[in-house]
């Protein structure tokens, strides 16, 4: 019940700052509760669904801008900023926040707004900024790359693995997860097959991303945890793998 009150106490607080100064009053007086950044943001979220882009916008910038953001990145800022200016019909201002996304977030930026979902919005606003932002970085397009051999696949998985876990490995090497799969499965490897499989389940859609950059956005926000997969792994599959 403390915490209803506390929660009541502090959006009741908050829908009296109308201006930068209040809110910076806000967020400096609460900065110990926990989430206080998501709180205004979610707070700034409803106010934009109801037709009030101003107070909306106000409310994400201060809470950005002081650096108490929470599980929201600048890839999720930049496009959200993006998306309320261009409704609220401040093209130009929309524009510049699509740029500072393709230009100064992850070198693959339609990968990251994919696995945060957001893909919809970028696609409906693409066309603003086409010809004039970083393209995203994939493997269609980077520079063609020589895809190491199978026995040299495995032996960086047993490498990494061994020597910091599967955070690790996938920290260094996601680009090549699956291509580490198909040679495991090539060499008739079962228990790294099985293994690398439920590594992959962890994730969103049960895909692990190419950028590794992504991948450690997605273990870190999703608290994704590797122990049983690290314990089988020294367990079946350094010794499966000690021949290569």
């Amino acid at each position: 019940m403390k915490d209803f009150v506390m929660l009541d106490d502090l959006l009741a607080k908050l829908e009296k700052c109308h201006t930068q100064k209040d809110l910076d009053k806000f967020i400096k007086k609460h900065r110990d509760v926990q989430m206080i950044g998501d709180l205004i943001i979610n707070v700034a979220e409803e106010k934009i669904k109801a037709g009030d882009y101003d107070t909306g916008i106000l409310y994400i910038l201060s809470v950005y801008e002081s650096g108490y953001l929470d599980a929201y990145d600048d890839v999720t800022i930049y496009l959200r900023l993006a998306e309320y200016y261009i409704e609220k019909g401040d093209i130009e201002k929309g524009k510049d926040y699509l740029k500072h996304l393709c230009n100064e977030t992850v070198d693959n930026y339609e990968e990251a707004l994919e696995f945060r979902n957001l893909k919809p919005v970028w696609e409906k606003y693409k066309h603003l900024v086409q010809g004039c932002v970083n393209p995203p970085v994939s493997l269609d397009n980077e520079a063609v790359e020589e895809i190491p051999t199978s026995e040299k696949l495995l032996e960086e998985l047993l490498e990494e693995v061994c020597s910091g876990g599967f955070d690790a490995y996938l920290s260094y090497h996601s680009k090549y997860f699956y291509e580490t799969l198909r040679a495991a499965e090539k060499l008739k490897k079962k228990h790294t097959v099985k293994v690398l499989k439920r590594v992959a389940e962890k994730f969103p859609d049960r895909k692990v991303p190419v950028n590794s950059e992504i991948t450690e956005y997605i273990i870190m926000d999703n608290e994704l945890d590797f122990e049983k997969e690290d314990d089988y792994f020294y367990k079946k599959v350094e010794k499966e793998l000690a021949d290569l």
